[in-house]
């Protein structure tokens, strides 16, 4: 819409430019009258002579004006809003696409720092924060918060007659081969692995019902944002979070299911949440990884330098 409001701007600029060189182009010359002659009184243009083109350069600018205006307030008033809602500990959005958590902001550095994944802190322009992204108000994908939305996820996922599942062929997990319809869908989900994820206390609170759902594989609890619902931001570590893994594993042993975590990526949460039962663990992920292996070499390739 900014870009919208500018377009019909710069419009407008251009007509009225265009107007004013065509008055000037079609304006009469007046000329003097030889000596011993009267001139003539000028004939009165009315409704559609010179007045008409003043009054409509007059509305197009006052209409320039109002968009401006409006715009402006408008602008203002979004500011403000945004301002208040920004906050750390809320999920943002920046002006080039990146999504990711507020941790601070710098007022007097213009700077605001987000977590984009566990442990990945990037530093951002304060002004490139445009979008406050509010949390969604149904399921979320794979995370579900009660026994019915994890029946949906399995009912989904599962051909039939376990689920309902769309059926196509060709499918690439088998060379795009073509099979029997039956087998293929029965080989397809012996060797799907349905992971719901476990990142609220409510889903906690219901890990026993969610692992008794037949075609849910493994209960993966996402100690990131379960810290962020329970109070205790990134503290992965803390008794509430280790109450909560203790409930899944119990969960997932009587029903016979996988117990996964992410979130313990340090070499003691790896220790303490292996011991307690966890079988499916996130131990890292690719960026601090490769960032590392980078920083390594580069320190590797320094230390040659005399």
């Amino acid at each position: 819409m900014t870009f919208l409001r500018r377009g019909v701007a710069a419009i407008v600029l251009a007509g009225t430019a265009v107007v004013l060189a065509a008055c000037s182009a079609v304006a009469p010359t007046t000329q003097q009258p030889a000596p011993g002659e009267t001139s003539a009184p000028a004939a009165d243009g009315g409704l559609f002579g010179g007045n008409f083109l003043t009054i409509a350069m007059v509305v197009l600018l006052v209409v320039l004006v109002f968009f401006m205006w409006r715009s402006s307030r408008k602008r203002k008033t979004e500011a403000q809003k945004l301002q208040t809602t920004m906050v750390p500990g809320v999920q943002v959005m920046t002006s080039f696409g990146l999504f990711g958590t507020l941790v601070s902001v710098d007022d007097l550095a213009s700077t605001a720092e987000l977590e984009v994944s566990p442990g990945n802190i990037v530093k951002v322009h304060r002004q490139t924060l445009v979008k406050v992204v509010e949390p969604t108000t149904g399921p979320a994908g794979d995370t579900p918060r009660s026994v019915e939305e994890a029946k949906e996820i399995a009912d989904k996922l599962r051909y039939p007659p376990r689920g309902h599942r769309s059926v196509g062929g060709g499918q690439a997990q088998f060379d795009y081969e073509p099979m029997p319809l039956g087998e293929m869908t029965t080989e397809s989900d012996e060797n799907t692995l349905i992971v719901v994820m476990i990142e609220t206390p409510k889903a906690v609170e219901n890990a026993e019902a969610i692992a008794a759902v037949p075609g849910i594989d493994c209960l993966l609890v996402g100690s990131s944002d379960l810290s962020m619902e329970m109070g205790i931001p990134g503290d992965t570590g803390n008794p509430k979070v280790q109450a909560a893994v203790d409930k899944v594993v119990a969960a997932c042993a009587k029903h016979g299911k996988w117990p996964g975590m992410g979130g313990a990526y340090t070499e003691e949460l790896l220790k303490l949440y292996t011991d307690k039962g966890m079988k499916f663990m996130l131990s890292g992920n690719d960026l601090p990884m490769l960032t590392g292996a980078a920083r390594a070499h580069q320190a590797k390739v320094r230390a040659f330098q005399k």
